[in-house]
């Protein structure tokens, strides 16, 4: 994660992944300064009312909390989990 980290800060940019339950990074997301979009998950094997199976982890470039967009995302896409990595000013 450090690495992911290193890169948004680098770039001035929140970055992310998708993860499948079994750790593969399955996506490799860059956004504005400000959020995140993700374009398109892959398809749900479970149907409409159960997890994706899928966590999503991304940085904050300012250390703020999970944003309205952020916790949307996560009840409406059905993820497992949302992760933050807040960044600070020096890694």
């Amino acid at each position: 994660m450090h690495a992911l980290a290193e890169i948004s800060h680098d770039i001035g940019r929140q970055t992310g992944i998708i993860l499948s339950r079994e750790g593969s990074v399955l996506e490799v997301l860059v956004g504005t300064p400000q959020e995140i979009y993700i374009e398109k998950l892959p398809d749900s094997r479970g149907g409409d009312h159960l997890l994706r199976g899928l966590t999503l982890v991304h940085t904050h470039l300012k250390g703020e909390p999970l944003s309205r967009d952020d916790l949307n995302d996560l009840a409406l896409l059905r993820l497992d989990a949302q992760i933050v990595i807040h960044m600070k000013s020096h890694l």
